[in-house]
């Protein structure tokens, strides 16, 4: 492949569109949370957004968004055979489309409820691109931990269990918009990663039918709190779940890539614009269509539910405990760049409540 970098609930009555559309906790180090004399105000939690409330003005400039948006547009010339669906505000609505350069062809609905075009189009540099999936419409969002080649896993047997967690729909944000970090913690991580977004209801599907199930992919941030994701502090701490399942902790975006050949695509993060992680999907110990067909054994799996299949390696030396004011990208090969900014959880520690 050539390696051109460029860079709720679904109801169980609702069966999706037969693919309507073209195809289908490391440990970081400890850094002080926020950061000295910053002026930046705390944000009160987002909420969910599409049917219901909006986002509010991103955080991140819109002449940076707006390059971003230039080169998915390019991704998109540079991958005819791709169809790249989104969702996106214009005149204070969202709706959903598909991309193809810097043209969206408005859809008449949901990705999964059989949408027709509407005839309308808008230009993506005149709009603003939200997550590409409501929180509204996802039942699950699950994630695998330790899930990339290193040495320590060289003996690992073939038939070893995936390490699951959950993530929750609340934690969906998209490019643009901020990542909260709580004052109380002291080791919140990025973890750039290849997300998977489920097509049709999945039970008991065999590994080799599981890519038939796996709609698309986009790109996406797996922020977690990796000194709380042990709970070795016992009821002096968060548990797991809050590790991973707080508000905003679940950037995606900027687009689902449908037909993609994403078996070994490049996975980039950066830090302040700085790369600290640098990787490739075909580094992951469990394929895509292992987790999928894994996941099918426990439970239905719908469309619209989000697989995170692990992140890449670090660079060495990487700084990873995020700061006020952070800048964090993941870019992933044939996708697009997903870029936030951390800031400020406002409200009341929960040891301050007493």
């Amino acid at each position: 492949m050539t390696r051109r970098l460029i860079t709720g609930t679904v109801s169980a009555l609702l069966v999706a569109a037969p693919f309507f559309l073209a195809g289908c906790g490391d440990i970081g180090t400890t850094a002080e949370a926020g950061s000295a004399g910053t002026s930046m105000a705390a944000v009160a939690p987002a909420g969910t957004y599409g049917n219901h409330a909006l986002p509010g003005e991103p955080v991140i400039p819109m002449e940076t968004l707006l390059e971003d948006y230039a080169h998915l547009a390019e991704t998109t010339r540079a991958n005819p055979d791709v169809t790249y669906y989104v969702r996106y505000l214009e005149g204070g609505e969202a709706h959903y489309g598909i991309l193809e350069g810097e043209t969206i062809r408005q859809l008449s609905s949901h990705y999964f409820d059989d949408p027709s075009p509407t005839g309308r189009t808008a230009n993506l540099m005149d709009v603003r691109l939200l997550s590409p999936l409501d929180p509204d419409r996802v039942s699950k969002t699950l994630g695998v931990a330790v899930n990339t080649m290193r040495p320590q896993l060289a003996d690992l047997p073939e038939e070893a269990h995936p390490r699951w967690f959950a993530k929750l729909p609340n934690t969906i944000v998209g490019t643009g918009e901020g990542i909260e970090l709580p004052e109380e913690a002291g080791n919140l991580n990025y973890e750039a990663e290849l997300v998977l977004v489920i097509g049709r209801p999945a039970r008991h599907v065999s590994v080799e039918e599981a890519p038939n199930y796996i709609w698309g992919v986009t790109a996406g941030n797996d922020m977690s709190e990796n000194s709380w994701y042990g709970e070795g502090a016992g009821r002096e701490g968060p548990t797991r779940l809050i590790s991973k399942g707080t508000e905003s902790w679940g950037p995606m975006g900027p687009a689902i890539a449908v037909g993609l050949d994403y078996s070994d695509v490049r996975i980039i993060h950066r830090l302040n614009g700085e790369v600290t992680q640098d990787g490739t999907a075909s580094q992951l110990v469990q394929t895509p269509a292992e987790l999928v067909s894994y996941l099918s054994r426990y439970m239905t799996l719908l469309p619209g539910d989000i697989i995170w299949t692990g992140t890449v390696l670090f660079e060495e030396g990487a700084r990873r405990a995020m700061q006020v004011g952070d800048e964090i990208t993941v870019e992933v090969e044939g996708i697009g760049i997903v870029r936030n900014q951390i800031v400020p959880m406002g409200g009341t520690r929960w040891e301050d409540r007493w």
